[in-house]
């Protein structure tokens, strides 16, 4: 199921260059798409500002993020929380629709977390 949703992202998003499942310690669980290959930097990369965002949120008393996202004239990177320790992690090309890319990225959490948990 989880390879599933990640292709359906791929396939709902038109600019995707990858969709990535990473653990706590930012091993690649499993990649789609025609970069997938080359994901391993990004998941620890991802994983590790991830933790320190939500560090920086339990020292400021603020709410865990859900979300990160960094973009640049090449793209967009968008990391998503699934299930506690996880992370969806999205490679978006320049013309892609970021806001579409989000959307189907709490969907896929929404279906790969439960499994996450048991």
């Amino acid at each position: 199921m989880i390879d599933a949703s990640l292709e359906r992202v791929l396939a709902a998003v038109s600019g995707v260059e990858a969709v990535v499942l990473v653990d706590g310690d930012g091993m690649v669980i499993s990649a789609v798409g025609p970069r997938r290959d080359t994901m391993e930097l990004v998941a620890a990369s991802y994983m590790d500002l991830a933790r320190r965002a939500l560090g920086a949120h339990r020292e400021g008393d603020l709410a865990a993020p859900e979300e990160m996202m960094l973009a640049g004239p090449g793209g967009s990177v968008v990391f998503r929380v699934v299930g506690g320790d996880y992370g969806l992690i999205a490679v978006l090309g320049p013309d892609g629709l970021l806001g579409k890319l989000r959307f189907e990225l709490r969907k896929a959490g929404a279906r790969i977390g439960p499994e996450l948990q048991s």
